[in-house]
């Protein structure tokens, strides 16, 4: 699994790769230089398995996961109280007009197609 494909960084989207400075081996972003926990690499011979999967199956902080969902177009909802469908309800509540792109409110990407 040495060749495993290692996801962008989370916070600055960069390029990672494997360091091992002779002790510890870990996964670090070549841009911002987020990196993973240290992995006894002198000890482990399959550190390279560890710190990948560690590195590919982090969470996101949520600041990130709240602007990835944000990207993601949202039909905004009818409601009938709402003037003859130029108006519709974003997902925060807040009424948007159908011309708008994004949220004024919240920033939530919009779509209007049918």
């Amino acid at each position: 699994m040495e060749n495993e494909k290692l996801l962008p960084c989370p916070f600055c989207g960069g390029s990672a790769e494997y360091r091992n400075d002779g002790m510890t081996g870990y996964v670090q972003c070549q841009n911002c230089l987020a990196r993973t926990d240290g992995v006894y690499s002198w000890r482990d011979e399959n550190w390279k398995e560890e710190v990948a999967r560690e590195w590919n199956t982090r969470v996101y902080p949520k600041e990130v996961q709240d602007a990835i969902c944000r990207e993601k177009p949202f039909k905004p909802e009818k409601r009938p109280y709402l003037y003859e469908g130029k108006f519709r309800e974003c997902k925060c509540e807040f009424i948007v007009r159908k011309y708008m792109n994004f949220c004024p409110n919240c920033g939530q990407k919009l779509y209007w197609g049918e």
